[in-house]
């Protein structure tokens, strides 16, 4: 029987990489369609062109879409333009290169979050480069020169250690989002709003600029459930959430603080902007009508208490909790902001 297709690749492989020169090449993607969903893209970091094009040529027919860099820096650089776009699933990564050699690779993906934990496989001549390159922080390996059979089935693997990764990654962060939302209204629930709170009145701290929180709570809800019924209070809460949502920049943040109160948090916004903001809000919620079915329809108010200023998140809730007890002793569906000493204007 004559030699197989896998034996002329291997003699190729290693008669055409002794001849070939070593030289760094700039990173560069065969033309490519629009990615899809279900293509995997596997970046190739070696400074021998043939040993590039082989890999290349074998991977490419079995829906793999490569990209390939000649040295180790300018693969460094493409790893994190790919895995920023959220297009690379694996490294197949040479050790011997100029400029940065896959050590270095290795050392400076480890640190880097957008490469941490891609799928690093070594593509090595010498087994005495295994176990060094696996503490260095490479997945796995494969030796040249290399059985065809055995590069698919670790790269495939290595893909799939990949998209396990992606998809918990994925389900985490919808449970993150779940635990932070008010399941009602769709906006933040206290728990989200507790961490919005302290990231935008440490950065109004550290960036001197002002923070405006804002307490809307609903006027006589208990009346509007005990009249009409939970589930028409549910969706009067949820009608009311909306306008708070529709009124504001993309940058503030809205969210049930609990029960039929609101809490609005509006970065760059002094006492004169939050009381713009919240005379805008009451408008939106005591002018229109609440629609409900047959025809029927109930009218709503909001009154609201804020405060202003470069104050702890604590300190700003006391404030504002202040103001709207003012309010609503004026008499409801009103707006009060609290001065910096406190004192309601």
């Amino acid at each position: 029987m004559g030699p197989s297709i896998n034996d002329l690749l291997q003699e190729g492989f290693a008669d055409v990489a002794a001849r070939a020169p070593r030289v760094p090449c700039p990173s560069r993607s065969l033309p490519r369609p629009d990615r899809e969903a279900g293509v995997t893209t596997i970046l190739i970091v070696d400074d021998t062109a043939a040993n590039r094009a082989l890999l290349v040529k074998l991977l490419r027919p079995r829906g793999y879409d490569t990209v390939e860099a000649g040295e180790g820096r300018s693969g460094l650089d493409t790893a994190r333009r790919l895995a920023a776009e959220g297009h690379l699933d694996a490294v197949l990564l040479d050790l011997s290169m100029p400029v940065l050699d896959g050590y270095g690779f290795l050392a400076e993906a480890a640190a880097d979050p957008l490469l941490a934990e891609i799928p690093m496989i070594l593509v090595t001549a010498s087994r005495d480069d295994i176990v060094p390159g696996i503490d260095a922080g490479a997945h796995d390996y494969i030796v040249k020169p290399f059985d065809f059979a055995e590069l698919v089935v670790r790269v495939r693997a290595a893909v799939r250690v990949k998209q396990l990764q992606d998809r918990l990654r994925e389900q985490n962060a919808r449970l993150e989002s779940l635990s932070c939302t008010d399941s009602l209204t769709g906006l933040a629930n206290r728990r989200g709003l507790d961490a919005e709170l302290a990231r935008l009145s440490g950065a109004a701290r550290r960036h001197h600029h002002d923070l405006a929180i804002l307490l809307v709570d609903v006027d006589h809800f208990k009346r509007i459930n005990d009249t009409d019924g939970h589930t028409t209070g549910d969706q009067i809460l949820a009608e009311i959430g909306r306008r708070i949502g529709a009124g504001l920049r993309m940058e503030d943040v809205a969210g049930r603080w609990g029960g039929d109160e609101f809490l609005v948090a509006l970065p760059f916004t002094d006492a004169a902007g939050a009381a713009a903001v919240a005379e805008r809000l009451r408008l939106a919620v005591a002018s229109t009508p609440f629609p409900f079915e047959e025809g029927r329809s109930l009218s709503a108010s909001v009154t609201i208490g804020g405060a202003a200023g470069r104050a702890c998140p604590e300190s700003l809730l006391r404030r504002a909790d202040t103001a709207l007890y003012a309010a609503k002793h004026a008499g409801r569906n009103a707006v009060r902001i609290a001065m910096a000493e406190g004192a309601p204007t």
